[in-house]
């Protein structure tokens, strides 16, 4: 799991826990298509700005909207787990379809830390 930096946010009560916020961004990687199997290998959660976690997981030329203010208080969520893809196009006729084997990345959420709300979903491989 990659380090996150230190958010610039002083202590402050929020309406979410670190504990709650890694259990909604466990469940918010179990979506359609790329599904994380069975329970994550590590889980961590950073209370931070939305600047600071959109900063963080925004790639670069990427635009990102967000129906919070970008000052609003967030948990920047890193589940690492194995990830195993669902769909896809239907295969040709008369051929088996197969799934790929599982691929080890990490789930990365912005979870609201005032509402619980998942803003951003985002799976990337592993470093």
């Amino acid at each position: 799991m990659p380090p996150l930096r230190e958010s610039t946010i002083p202590t402050v009560v929020v309406a979410i826990s670190s504990q709650k916020a890694i259990a909604l961004a466990t469940e918010a990687c179990r979506i359609p298509h790329l599904v994380l199997v069975g329970e994550p290998t590590a889980a961590k959660a950073t209370l931070m700005t939305l600047a600071e976690a959109d900063e963080t997981i925004r790639t670069s030329g990427e635009q990102t909207s967000y129906p919070i203010p970008m000052n609003a208080k967030v948990w920047l969520a890193l589940i690492d787990g194995q990830f195993q893809l669902i769909g896809g196009p239907p295969p040709a006729a008369g051929v088996q379809p197969t799934s790929p084997p599982p691929w080890v990345g990490v789930c990365q959420v912005i979870v609201d830390a005032d509402t619980g709300a998942a803003l951003v979903v985002r799976n990337r491989p592993a470093k």
